[in-house]
């Protein structure tokens, strides 16, 4: 059977083996963290392997985001977020970085083992110079439910999915993608399953600070018990289509 490029390895035969013109595929069979959505160029890379946590912690009541080894997807660590104590508590990492020239920006994390009554939102916001940009999806674990950050600082339900996958060492890759220069959301995927928000706007306000872009995990408590979730891979991307 022919083998190599095409032309059906007219140009590049290929006696044994099957050449590579993909460079992310073949990033991805040497181990690179970004094998899920491969679209988008890559800024910004954390597998946290590193002895610190790399981002700005903070937290609202009884909370901790620390380095742990339980449930990770690449390499040795994850980080664990946990909240305690009362609803509505919140610990949150963030990441800033400098002004990019594309505005089609995407945030990617792998989640695991999350506690049933909590949110996830993972969030891109952004300061242009003249206007703050916020950008939000919220994973409901105990509703099933997905809703985007909406214009009145609030959140709008979008889609409910099937159960969230609660299994040591299942880890599902979330994806959000938005434009800046328009204003409006561009998709979410989870797991394998891709949501067209082009529909909607992001919320804003005025606001004079320098340029940066900034990323955010987020765990908030609902109620009941001592909440967490796993968190590993994360992945900031831009010229996304």
């Amino acid at each position: 059977m022919p083998r190599g490029q095409p032309d059906y390895g007219q140009y590049q035969v290929e006696t044994y083996g099957a050449g590579l013109a993909d460079m992310a595929e073949l990033a991805a069979r040497l181990d690179s963290i970004v094998v899920h959505d491969r679209r988008g160029r890559v800024v910004l890379l954390d597998n946290f392997e590193a002895t610190l946590i790399k981002w700005n912690v903070g937290k609202w009541g009884a909370a901790s985001a620390v380095l742990d080894s339980t449930y990770p997807r690449s390499g040795s660590q994850d980080v664990r977020l946990r909240v305690l104590t009362a609803a509505d508590f919140e610990v949150w990492m963030i990441k800033g970085i400098h002004m990019l020239p594309s505005p089609r920006i995407g945030s990617e994390v792998s989640i695991c083992r999350a506690s049933t009554n909590t949110y996830f939102e993972i969030l891109i916001e952004c300061y242009d110079g003249v206007t703050y940009w916020q950008a939000g999806v919220r994973l409901d674990f105990n509703g099933n439910a997905l809703s985007y950050y909406n214009t009145a600082g609030g959140w709008t339900p979008f889609a409910t999915t099937p159960p969230f996958v609660d299994a040591a060492h299942v880890l599902t890759p979330v994806k959000l993608v938005v434009d800046f220069s328009t204003g409006r959301y561009v998709r979410f995927i989870l797991g394998y399953t891709e949501y067209d928000l082009t529909a909607y706007i992001m919320d804003f306000v005025g606001s004079g600070l320098a340029p940066y872009i900034r990323s955010e995990l987020k765990l908030v408590r609902r109620a009941g018990v001592d909440s967490s979730i796993y968190l590993d891979d994360y992945i900031l991307t831009q010229e996304e289509p």
